[in-house]
């Protein structure tokens, strides 16, 4: 079973916000995610391709994975690697790993989201405030 797999935002529902951007809470809650199910566990497999459906999809993006950096290089680095944390500061997601070489730094941007197989995928949340003052808690 994959731990992680980075997919497109869910579709869009009544309880989805208008824009599926991901915000602190939304980061955080990937981030307890990663941290609840893959800390300990060691990579099998990454995929270093687009997979959101647009213009690149299928294709390696060295310019968001870093100038330089081949696909084979990028898929080298992190197979077989133990996830020991994933950390998180406003909107950037890493993931420290063992051994030597690079560590995984995410940013969701404004339409990502991580899924894992067998757990329940996170949703944008919609809410409103009440404009009332004081405000009342209940």
């Amino acid at each position: 079973r994959d731990c992680i797999s980075a997919l497109p935002p869910p579709a869009q529902s009544s309880r989805t916000r208008t824009s599926a951007m991901p915000e602190l809470p939304e980061v955080e809650a990937m981030r307890r995610m990663v941290e609840d199910h893959c800390v300990g566990r060691r990579i099998r497999r990454v995929v270093a391709r687009e997979a959101g459906g647009g213009p690149r999809d299928g294709k390696f993006d060295d310019k968001v994975i870093g100038e330089g950096v081949t696909e084979q290089s990028f898929v080298d680095a992190l197979t077989s690697r133990e996830i020991r944390s994933a950390k998180r500061l406003g909107k950037h997601l890493w993931l420290e790993l063992s051994g030597s070489g690079p560590h995984l730094l995410l940013h969701c941007g404004m339409t990502g989201s991580l899924a894992m197989d067998g757990i329940e995928r996170f949703s944008f949340q919609s809410f409103s405030i009440d404009e009332e003052w004081p405000p009342r808690f209940t």
